[in-house]
């Protein structure tokens, strides 16, 4: 898949998926469906967490031969981001935005730089 398409399958995925979150009630966003495990709210915070990180990373692409990225600390985070005391219509608006931000920023990515082969990656590791 290039990046064209890339992009524009995300792009279709948050377009579709956003309407499906706006229906869920505020209170539905807020409970998990098994103890210990997170809420939709901290779902799609960890998702916003997921695409300001990945932004960061597809940004980089250009400068370097190499795929090395670092994690981070994703159930704190979570909570440091206090998703669960956000409006969920503003969270999941949040999350499309900077979906869709992050699709331009592929669909930018030259095709020679998205396809090129990097032996030095962790993508194993963080992916």
């Amino acid at each position: 898949m290039n990046q064209i398409k890339c992009a524009e399958l995300l792009s279709i995925l948050v377009q579709t998926n956003q309407e499906r979150l706006t229906a869920m009630s505020e209170s539905e966003s807020t409970l998990s469906r098994e103890e210990e495990k997170w809420s939709p709210k901290e779902v799609i915070g960890h998702l916003v967490d997921s695409a300001i990180n990945n932004y960061s990373r597809f940004a980089g692409t250009e400068d370097t031969d190499e795929l090395r990225f670092s994690g981070y600390l994703q159930e704190e985070w979570v909570l440091r981001g206090k998703y669960k005391e956000m409006a969920w219509n503003d969270l999941v608006i949040l999350w499309a935005k900077l979906n869709l931000k992050l699709s331009i920023l592929i669909e930018g990515i030259p095709e020679n730089i998205y396809c090129r082969r990097r032996a030095k990656h962790n993508l194993n590791k963080i992916a």
